[in-house]
């Protein structure tokens, strides 16, 4: 084993790969510590290279004391002696650096010029002017990779890797963006114009402007969907409020939560920090606006007034009022020192859902359910103007940095921009498809961000109204998801039509296209070479998995096709529709051989005993029915569940049907008798998705309280609570020797447990054949897979301390190809990449 790892390195110091080889070498030591002076010469010039001056001259001293030290090993040892030494001399002054910052700026330039040679070579001077200096070395290892030098690239990527955890002092580490933009009510700019605030469902993701607007940070705490954000003046604090009824503070530099602000009886609507940063401003649907003082957390005011829930505040640019809009028709305005209201503004015909003052603060514009935004004269309380022009309620206005524009949105998908000074529509910025939730000029008002419910957030130029930059959600959520019955092919359903097969042992992905809508379910054929999917567009599908081409189309239903199941022959397969019925199909021909109706409602979820001899069905009317799939007849009814009965499984001796139903409960009923045997209760949400592990001595249930659960079958006891989901969990599967379990989410995940904790996750690029899978923990491995893996690489962060950089940088290190494969058959060896 040593000799084959000390056989790879030549070829990896050929490619670059100093960190690795490095790796490679220090492996096949511990494994053959008597052969370590084979590849000593390797050792000492990559540890000098990488300027890891302690690790290097340790093994040069191994080299002198040697005697059996080729003379070729002491000359390396040598030369890596001699540029340590030349390394450790160098001092650099303030002077140095200002040098070094002309050198790297005026590399800025060629590089943006194309000029790719120039480029390098001063970003080269800029690292040997001042050092450590990682970003110097990265830097040309971008451009050097411009030029086609995969191996020079990985080189200097590899040396950035060394300086930048030198002076972050902390590892370099993959960092994993959350990757949807579900639920995005609210964005901000940071004062500086480098960060880009998102709130998408109950997180917030930061976006980096110096990489491109990629997701480097996610703060993690709030239990509902964030509403507002703020940052504070100096862009060191960041203001989150959200309909679990608080208000967050969190530090930027090391995303973590300061403090949770409670007061509030209902949803926070808006959040404002005041112009020297020392109080924050929150409102609410309780129809309070609080005032809290930033550094200790303390309630300072309750402003009460307002007869409905409030939307909007704004403070005034001298910090003295703050204004707040609410559904009750007025704005209204209050002094921040006293908290006492100065002036109701009156003139609105609906509620007012956003405010904002003018940079001056000589004016104050407001946006109404009424289609209009007005503005108003502060010091009078008169209105000055109406704007028109919307034909639905405006839901967001935000002045320009210089006062002369204001940007507005409304339901009637719009956005405009408008001259203050004449009240003029100025230009309708471009490519919405849904209302605008937020707007937030940047600080130079150069551009202009909105948080859209086309789970988008587009910029656009405020000179020209194009559209410079739209982003979406990187990955997919999973609508459901399976496994073949041998483990080694997955199947899962995304967003619209999408399907996609992943071959785990190659990693190699396919998208499945034929269906006209939503694909709502998938099965496997027990022999694990068809797979059938149901589809919003009223039909069944047959794929052949090895070529992924579609075999035969089944149509029949009038309705959307929700369910789908395989008889254990593999001959007949089941459907059930909206339609209220089940219809039973010959596969080898794709003609329906019975069509079963007795549901009063959508049919949900149908399941094959064992034997093939019964069909379960589980449908709105909250009955299970079994049927008799040689008559056609209905054999039994249960009636227990008080809710829709969303999934049904036999065991595996055919003995216990389950069902999970939107009662928030699973059911075991005895097939021989139709008698309820058990009531199995703990999930707080609707009951999704179960599943019999193959001894059938555990059940597993999913719902859309987020959670997975196992329970002993003997006992109904609950053996596991499995968290770690941000959605609805749409599908719980078991490996075949069922030490593995897999489950789907709309939060875009799936998510591989074993002894109930997370082994491995999965996720879908949108709209790409790539995906990516990724170990858990602070410094995951990562594999990218399917035929346009490349797509995948631009979603990882590498970070150092606080320090973002594309995953270029530390691929090298975490990349391990056939992890997936290799974890699920539990082989340890991925371990080490």
């Amino acid at each position: 084993m040593a000799a084959e790892q000390r056989a790879r390195v030549p070829g990896l110091l050929e490619q670059g790969r100093l960190d690795r080889a490095v790796r490679v070498i220090e492996r096949a030591d511990a494994q053959c510590p008597s052969s370590a002076g084979e590849t000593w010469a390797a050792l000492v010039t990559a540890l000098a290279e990488l300027r890891r001056g302690d690790e290097a001259r340790k093994v040069a001293d191994a080299i002198d004391a040697s005697a059996g030290a080729t003379p070729a090993t002491r000359v390396a040892a040598q030369h890596a002696r001699k540029l340590i030494a030349e390394e450790e001399g160098k001092t650099f002054d303030d002077k140095a650096k200002e040098a070094m910052r002309r050198a790297y700026s005026a590399a800025t330039t060629a590089w943006e010029g194309k000029e790719y040679e120039a480029a390098r070579t001063g970003f080269l001077e800029a690292w040997s002017l001042y050092r450590p200096n990682g970003r110097a070395l990265w830097s040309a290892g971008l451009v050097t990779k411009e030029t086609g030098d995969a191996a020079g690239a990985q080189r200097l990527f590899d040396r950035a890797l060394v300086e930048l955890e030198e002076v972050a002092g902390k590892k370099v580490v993959p960092y994993l963006p959350i990757g949807s933009l579900d639920g995005t009510l609210a964005v901000a700019w940071s004062r500086d114009r480098r960060w880009l605030a998102i709130a998408t469902g109950t997180f917030v993701s930061i976006r980096d402007q110096a990489l491109n607007l990629q997701e480097t940070a996610q703060l993690a705490g709030h239990t509902d969907t964030v509403a507002s954000l703020a940052f504070s003046p100096d862009g060191k604090t960041l203001a989150s409020g959200s309909i679990d009824n608080t208000v967050r503070l969190w530090d930027l530099a090391t995303e973590v939560e300061i403090r949770a602000l409670e007061g509030h009886k209902d949803d926070v609507r808006s959040v404002a920090f005041s112009p020297d940063g020392k109080t924050l401003a929150s409102s609410s649907m309780d129809q309070t606006v609080r005032l809290w003082n930033v550094a200790t957390g303390v309630q300072l005011h309750a402003l009460e007034g307002h007869k409905s829930l409030i939307d909007s505040v704004a403070f005034s640019p001298d910090g003295r009022t703050l204004a707040s809009g609410s559904w009750d028709h007025t704005v209204r305005l209050w002094n921040v020192a006293t908290g006492a209201e100065t002036r109701a503004l009156k003139g609105h015909l609906r509620a007012v859902t956003s405010v904002a003052f003018s940079p001056d603060g000589k004016a104050l514009a407001s946006g109404s359910w009424d289609d209009t935004v007005r503005l108003w004269n502060v010091a009078s309380g008169t209105e000055k103007r109406k704007l028109e022009g919307h034909t639905e309620n405006v839901r967001s206005v935000a002045f320009s940095p210089d006062g002369k524009t204001l940007a507005s949105s409304s339901d009637d998908q719009t956005a405009w921009l408008w001259n203050v000074a004449t009240g003029a529509q100025v230009r309708q910025l471009e490519g919405l498809t849904k209302p605008v939730d937020s707007f937030a000029f940047s600080p130079d008002g150069k551009t202009l961000a909105a948080s859209s419910m086309d789970r988008t957030v587009r910029l656009w130029h405020v000179a020209t109204g194009a559209e410079m930059h739209k982003l979406e959600a990187q990955t997919e959520p999973f609508r459901s998801f399976a496994s073949s019955p041998d483990g080694k092919t997955l199947a899962s359903v995304s967003e619209g039509n999408t399907l996609r097969l992943w071959h785990v042992a190659t990693g190699e992905m396919r998208r499945l296209e034929g269906h006209t809508s939503d694909v709502k379910s998938i099965a496997f054929s027990p022999g694990g070479k068809i797979l059938a999917s149901g589809s919003f567009d009223h039909t069944v599908r047959l794929w052949n998995v090895a070529t992924g081409a579609e075999m035969r189309k089944l149509e029949g239903h009038t309705r959307p096709v929700i369910t789908v199941a395989f008889s254990p022959d593999g001959k007949t397969l089941a459907s059930g529709s909206w339609d209220e019925t089940v219809r039973l199909w010959r596969v080898a021909t794709g003609a329906e051989m019975r069509k079963l109706e007795g549901h009063d409602g959508w049919v949900r979820s149908v399941a094959f005993s064992p034997d093939g001899r019964t069909l379960a069905s589980g449908a709105e009317d909250r009955a299970v029915r079994l049927w008799s799939t040689a008559t056609g007849r209905e054999n039994r009814k249960l009636e227990a569940h008080t809710r829709s009965v969303a999934a049904v499984a036999f065991s595996p001796d055919g003995q216990t049907l389950a069902s999970g139903s939107a009662d928030e409960t699973v059911r075991l009923w005895s097939t021989a008798t139709g008698r309820e045997k058990r009531k199995l209760k703990g999930h707080t949400g609707d009951v999704t998705t179960i599943a019999f592990s193959p001894d059938g001595t555990t059940l597993a249930s999913g719902s859309t309280d987020q959670t997975v659960r196992l329970w002993t079958i003997a006992t109904g006891a609950q053996m596991s609570r499995l968290e770690g989901h941000t959605g609805a969990v749409t599908a719980v599967a078991f490996s075949p020797h069922g030490k593995a379990l897999a489950s789907s989410s709309e939060d875009g995940f799936i998510r591989f447990w074993a002894a109930g904790a997370p082994l491995i996750f999965l996720r879908a690029v949108s709209h790409r054949d790539a995906s990516y899978a990724y170990t858990p923990g602070l410094a995951p491995l990562i594999e990218l897979l399917g035929p346009e893996a490349d797509a995948a690489i631009g979603i990882p962060v590498c970070r150092a301390g606080t320090l973002n950089f594309p995953f270029d940088l530390c691929r090298e290190r975490f990349e391990v190809r056939g992890l997936l494969a290799r974890v699920l058959a539990g082989d340890p060896s991925y371990a080490v990449p």
